[in-house]
């Protein structure tokens, strides 16, 4: 968890920090990824399109930006799916998308003197809250019963678990 926060209220903070900072800051391309605190289920980033109005589309293999237009490639069951749409949007990544590149000497060694803005959380109603915690009942014992002997089995079924 989280801050000792739940999933769900863990998601649900992350993508309203999320989307409060691209409101403020007028983003016209949010990307996430799919390996998340939602347990890979790629939720993050269409709770915050949703909470921006604006579309998302989640596990992209490709995107092309051409002006104001999108184009987003996905792998679907039996083939691949071209989706376009307009700015603003939120695409939900996964892998080839972007290469990884190694940074150089020189970007590692520069890199430490950059700012680094570390933005305070925003404040989020609490939606849910653990009560408690249990450990399911035992298992009782079973009881095999021969396939010849059928009145034994409806007798057990009748008087011992009463379902029927």
């Amino acid at each position: 968890m989280l801050y000792g926060l739940t999933p769900l209220h863990a998601m649900l903070g992350l993508a309203n920090q999320i989307a409060k900072y691209a409101k403020d800051n007028a983003f016209d391309l949010i990307l996430t990824g799919r390996e998340s605190i939602d347990y890979n289920g790629a939720q993050v980033g269409a709770i915050v399109g949703e909470l921006l109005h604006i579309p998302s589309v989640s596990i992209a293999k490709k995107v092309d930006i051409a002006g104001d237009a999108v184009t987003v490639e996905r792998e679907i069951e039996g083939g691949k799916e071209v989706l376009t749409a307009k700015l603003p949007i939120v695409i939900g990544t996964a892998e080839g998308v972007a290469e990884p590149k190694i940074p150089n000497m020189r970007g590692i060694m520069s890199a430490r003197t950059k700012p680094l803005d570390v933005l305070e959380p925003s404040a989020i109603d609490v939606l849910e809250h653990i009560v408690s915690y249990e450990t399911p009942a035992p298992r009782g014992t079973v009881k095999l019963v021969d396939a010849a002997e059928v009145e034994k089995l409806v007798s057990l079924l009748h008087d011992e678990a009463k379902v029927i």
